[in-house]
């Protein structure tokens, strides 16, 4: 299974091909996202994003925003060419693997500032996310490959469905 369907599988708990807000809700508490208002924050946004229900289809659609900014342009067009220069900023430049706590203090370096009152939970919360969805088992970090290897199975995604990268 691709990494882009275990993300989603992640959600999908009645393996259904949606995901309800229930499942939505599992999801971001077991990633640490205890802040009841950071969670209503992110499922108000990918709800409006997707249409109000997330199907595998629309997951590919919004799966952009599952990488870090940077690595895609303001079109949300993915360019696998950026991912060393993003991966440089969180693990520090050259390194071979980022943890949590990298991940966490770069997504906090780049929060807007409305999200700024839930920064924490939300920077914690994306740290746990990503390394629990890209890590390779039994290891605590993200490899700059595994980053690179979600952003070229997006674009592929999408250019399969005919949509930009």
């Amino acid at each position: 299974m691709s990494r882009l369907r275990a993300l989603f599988t992640s959600f999908d708990r009645d393996d259904n091909g949606a995901v309800d807000e229930a499942e939505m809700e599992t999801f971001l508490v077991g990633i640490g996202l205890a802040n009841r208002g950071a969670r209503l924050l992110v499922k108000q946004t990918i709800v409006k994003a997707c249409g109000g229900q997330l199907t595998w289809s629309r997951f590919v659609g919004i799966s952009h925003h599952l990488v870090p900014p940077g690595i895609a342009d303001d079109d949300g067009r993915l360019d696998p060419d950026r991912v060393d220069e993003v991966f440089d900023r969180i693990a520090g430049n050259g390194g071979a693997h980022a943890t949590a706590a990298d991940v966490e203090r770069y997504t906090r370096s780049i929060m807007p500032f409305f999200m700024r009152p839930f920064a924490g939970t939300l920077a914690r919360a994306a740290g746990t996310g990503v390394v629990g969805a890209l890590s390779r088992e039994g290891e605590a970090c993200v490899r700059r490959e595994d980053l690179r290897s979600l952003v070229e199975e997006i674009v592929r995604e999408k250019a399969g469905r005919g949509t930009p990268g």
